[in-house]
């Protein structure tokens, strides 16, 4: 008879797809998740500044100067709550109904950012959290004969104050670090 325990390839647990879940919490309130997130990308990018040796040019040192961490995504779940923190605007209750004046607001709201990704099949999750976060990227809500989707980004900026050693966030796996 046929027996598969008996077969010892494995798969490899590192290979993961599908998309994450993003909360997030305004300054002072309680966390929220974000809702249906159909695709994503958590992006970094340096800032470098390169030396080259003046008699033939060539590139003999490089510095990052500056490290940027965000948190791109495409939802489907259009809430007040999600189109007031993507616009950076404020919502307020009129009437029963939920309105967000658009006032153009120059300040940015601060939020903390989670992002949570499940590998599948099998116990084990990739987390990157952003102790102090703003949400302020090009925005369109695209209606069609699909459902209607939204864009936006979230970008860490420094919580050195509170968080000395992580100033930016962290990422986490749910598995113990491998031999150095």
């Amino acid at each position: 008879m046929p027996d598969p325990a008996l077969c010892t390839e494995s798969v490899n647990q590192n290979y993961t797809l599908g998309t994450f879940d993003l909360f997030l919490q305004p300054e002072g309130g309680t966390e929220f998740l974000v809702g249906n997130i159909s695709a994503g990308s958590f992006d970094f990018e340096p800032t470098v500044v390169e030396h080259r040796r003046g008699k033939d040019n060539s590139l003999d040192f490089i510095v990052a100067s500056g490290k940027d961490y965000t948190i791109n995504f495409t939802g489907d779940e259009i809430t007040a709550r999600n189109l007031a923190a993507l616009l950076n605007e404020t919502q307020v209750t009129v009437d029963g109904n939920c309105k967000i004046p658009l006032v153009g607001e120059r300040c940015t709201r601060e939020y903390g950012a989670r992002l949570v990704h499940e590998f599948p099949c099998q116990d084990k999750t990739l987390e990157i959290t952003f102790w102090r976060a703003i949400i302020l990227s090009p925005f369109s809500l695209e209606f069609g004969t699909e459902f209607a989707t939204f864009t936006g980004a979230v970008r860490s900026l420094s919580c050195e104050s509170a968080h000395p050693a992580e100033p930016y966030g962290k990422i986490e796996i749910s598995e113990p670090c491998p031999a150095s």
